[in-house]
């Protein structure tokens, strides 16, 4: 996925998650594959599946629901508002796609101060909708990537 492989990283994942149905990790990348593909109805149902395995109760089932009732209703902006919400305003994929730059920015610098393990991953297409924003890359280049 974070070489934009992902009808690739989409085919990898599956093929892991028929090993091991409970490996997370992978269906995280699956579901980034697919929203970095613009098939957000897939990318929920690949949330559903894992949110289901853990979690079956009735609170789990609106939220999967409620998920789907927004995009339905409200598309792309709707998905992402919706995970924003959940995250209470700390999902970095959302506010990059809502092009939340003063927000994500924030969010950034002080994972930055906070050696937070995520920085890494700056390279990651969930950024692309900043990418060319001069504090993104002037963050880029203070962490040598």
């Amino acid at each position: 996925m974070h070489a934009r492989e992902f009808e690739r990283a989409i085919a990898e994942c599956r093929y892991i998650l028929e090993l091991d149905p409970g490996y997370d990790r992978a269906r995280g990348i699956l579901k980034g594959s697919y929203v970095s593909l613009g098939r957000f109805e897939e990318a929920i149902e690949t949330y559903a599946e894992g949110r289901l395995r853990a979690d079956s109760s009735a609170g789990t089932l609106a939220d999967i629901e409620d998920l789907r009732r927004v995009y339905a209703t409200r598309g792309h902006q709707g998905y992402w508002e919706w995970w924003l919400e959940r995250s209470g305003g700390r999902n970095e994929a959302a506010l990059a796609a809502l092009h939340r730059v003063d927000d994500l920015l924030a969010l950034l610098e002080q994972w930055y101060e906070e050696r937070s393990g995520n920085l890494p991953f700056l390279r990651s297409p969930i950024y692309d909708p900043v990418r060319d924003e001069p504090r993104f890359q002037d963050l880029l280049k203070k962490m040598g990537l």
